[in-house]
């Protein structure tokens, strides 16, 4: 996390309306002028690029946003999108915060799915003619083939066999996985 340029070139560059969260380049960027600034990156935040003097800042829109309304940069402390929705720039959704009370605020389990498809019930299906079981879990499956859980989720996922072996030559167990 950077320090942001300074408030007077924010405010002369950038209008903010703290009730929508929408960031607009003023009278002062002629070639983009009531345009709303920035784009979005593949984690859902808002980020605008500045060019002043020759340097280029790339930000995050929420934290220009705080700044503008506040008159200050929130540096080195964070800003906590309070609704979890990252998109949500208007200033009633945005608090400074400590990384630690940020971690709070996060989803119990943001960054992690696989907890998910671990508890999902799991058919096996033996091809010589021992027939199907249901197990609780990709973990109790694991345990009754004797390999890792992540190869369970893989193939259960897909609905195709095991296979054992490395590289060329590898074989396929004919044991089927899929989620019940």
């Amino acid at each position: 996390m950077k320090r942001l340029p300074d408030i007077n070139l924010l405010r002369e560059v950038l209008s903010y309306d703290p009730h929508t969260g929408v960031l607009r380049w003023s009278e002062a960027a002629p070639r983009n002028r009531g345009r709303q600034a920035g784009s979005t990156n593949p984690s859902g935040y808002k980020f605008v690029r500045l060019r002043v003097e020759g340097k280029v800042y790339s930000c995050y829109a929420h934290r220009i946003a705080y700044a503008l309304h506040y008159g200050d940069d929130p540096y080195p402390m964070e800003i906590d999108h309070i609704n979890r929705n990252v998109g949500d720039n208007a200033i009633a959704n945005l608090r400074i915060a400590t990384r630690s009370l940020q971690n709070k605020n996060r989803h119990p389990h943001a960054n992690n799915n696989a907890h998910i498809a671990n508890r999902k019930p799991v058919r096996i299906t033996y091809p010589d003619g021992r027939g199907a079981i249901v197990v609780d879990s990709a973990a109790t499956a694991a345990r009754i083939l004797n390999v890792l859980p992540s190869r369970i989720t893989y193939n259960a996922r897909r609905g195709t066999c095991l296979h054992w072996g490395w590289g060329f030559g590898s074989t396929s167990s004919g044991i089927r996985l899929s989620y019940v």
